[in-house]
């Protein structure tokens, strides 16, 4: 599946590992796995919140822009 802008490649990635850490519960190194996933978690989210901050100032920019050619008008 192709998935075509970061967001959604970020939230594929964040939805396998939850999907690895459902897997491997009851799993014998279970603790082990899942501190080194939730580091990763933590970053995939950390990036996913840069996107989500970067589109909202996005969205700001563009309605001052829309509301200030409405204005010239």
């Amino acid at each position: 599946i192709l998935m075509k802008t970061e967001k959604e490649r970020m939230l594929k990635a964040l939805a396998l590992v939850n999907d690895v850490q459902t897997l491997t519960k009851d799993n014998q190194f279970e603790k082990y796995l899942h501190q080194h996933l939730i580091v990763v978690e933590y970053e995939l989210q950390r990036q996913l919140r840069l996107i989500n901050e970067d589109e909202r100032r996005g969205l700001q920019i563009g309605n001052s822009e829309y509301s200030d050619a409405a204005k010239q008008q």
